[in-house]
């Protein structure tokens, strides 16, 4: 998994936003929840997203509803077991959170708690709250982000993705490693077209490797 294809993981995340909205919003379910007040309720729902024929993504959670006559429009989702995109047809990548938010409105869809994004089984992205800004283009990440590609890790307590300008930025206390043993903490860093950038190094890059309990700074 390379830096390019991190991105396009990311930005892939548009397409659920849009899609969940028109979905969600086509289907007139109504369950009620008390002689006052009715809500649209989906219990155990999948839901499929096509576009010009070919599958795009798949959704399953234990309850999608509307979050009520105060806040109308946005849609709730809980337990997300399973969400799936596809690529050309096939199974690309899968995610899951506890539970989310729709809100059409700046077409802003959140995820919280335990959001998970995997690759052919293996862990890709975590986070406690993943928020995709549809009309600014923009995904972000406000709490400690941890990713894995290409045998490297990196976290963040901020991430930002912007997917116009093909631009990731990442701030507080980013620590990046790799399998090689080499360790770098900085106050930021930025990846756009394929370069990985720090800013403000906290401590001297770190070499270390198991065997032999070789430990090495380079300033």
């Amino acid at each position: 998994m390379n830096h390019r294809t991190l991105f396009v993981t990311v930005i892939s995340l548009l397409a659920i936003g849009a899609a969940l909205y028109w979905s969600f919003t086509s289907v007139s379910v109504t369950e009620p929840l008390s002689p006052e007040e009715n809500r649209t309720r989906f219990t155990s729902p999948h839901f499929v997203g096509y576009h010009e024929g070919e599958r795009q993504w798949s959704l399953e959670a234990a309850l999608i509803e509307e979050a009520g006559a105060d806040r109308p429009g946005i849609l709730l989702l809980e337990e997300i077991t399973r969400g799936v995109l596809y690529r050309d047809g096939e199974e690309y990548l899968t995610f899951r959170g506890d539970r989310g938010e729709w809100k059409p409105e700046g077409s802003e869809l959140t995820l919280e708690r335990n959001v998970q994004f995997y690759e052919k089984g293996e862990l890709l992205l975590t986070s406690e709250k993943v928020i995709w800004h549809g009309s600014e283009e923009l995904l972000v990440s406000p709490v400690r982000v941890l990713a894995y590609y290409d045998k490297q890790t990196v976290e963040a307590d901020h991430l930002e993705v912007e997917s116009a300008e093909e631009r990731v930025h990442m701030s507080g206390n980013v620590i990046w490693t790799n399998d090689d043993g080499v360790r770098v903490r900085a106050t930021s860093a930025v990846y756009t077209k394929d370069q990985l950038s720090f800013s403000g190094l906290l401590e001297p890059v770190r070499f270390e490797w198991d065997q032999g309990g070789v430990n090495r700074d380079q300033d």
